[in-house]
């Protein structure tokens, strides 16, 4: 089971270390991202666009809290943040929570919002932005902030190399 947990997230750390535009980026927000896809695959991130159509024709209400984005972000902290104008599904709504710049500064920003302390271990992460630790998410963000920490690391490092050379 580890061995392809450990992989699977190594992928996603990879995918938005190489796609995320940020000098220096945040093991924390990574490593949250990386967890939130693991958790929810691209086609159950489709079927949640999806439910949002269909939701808005049904109960407009429930969809404020309904997750979207790689990053899982209720469409209500979408909005709040400034990045869709209104829970109405549009082209331009699923353009903005798709992209992997906005779920990172989208994550990045609602951590700082939720708490003014940076959590210390994943199991305050895991409360602090899934509302509760469960045990199988704590795990998941513990292997993900350790290899995040790396690539974070090695990215920075490497810009700052490029910098230097001018």
């Amino acid at each position: 089971m580890y061995p392809t947990m450990n992989d699977a997230i190594l992928k996603n750390l990879i995918f938005l270390s190489t796609r995320v535009n940020c000098f220096d980026l945040s093991p924390t927000v990574l490593s949250v991202i990386a967890a939130e896809m693991y958790f929810r695959g691209a086609l159950h991130r489709f079927l949640e666009y999806f439910a949002w159509v269909i939701l808005w024709g049904f109960d407009a209400k429930r969809v404020e809290s309904l997750s979207v984005g790689i990053a899982q972000i209720q469409l209500k902290r979408w909005i709040e943040l400034g990045y869709i104008s209104s829970y109405s599904p549009s082209f331009s709504h699923f353009k903005s929570v798709s992209s992997v710049d906005n779920n990172y500064d989208a994550c990045r920003r609602y951590l700082t919002q939720c708490s003014s302390v940076e959590p210390t271990n994943s199991k305050e992460l895991s409360e602090l932005y899934s509302g509760r630790a469960r045990v199988f998410h704590v795990k998941v963000l513990e292997l993900a902030f350790e290899a995040a920490a790396k690539i974070s690391l090695t990215k920075a490092s490497s810009r700052r190399a490029k910098v230097a050379r001018g």
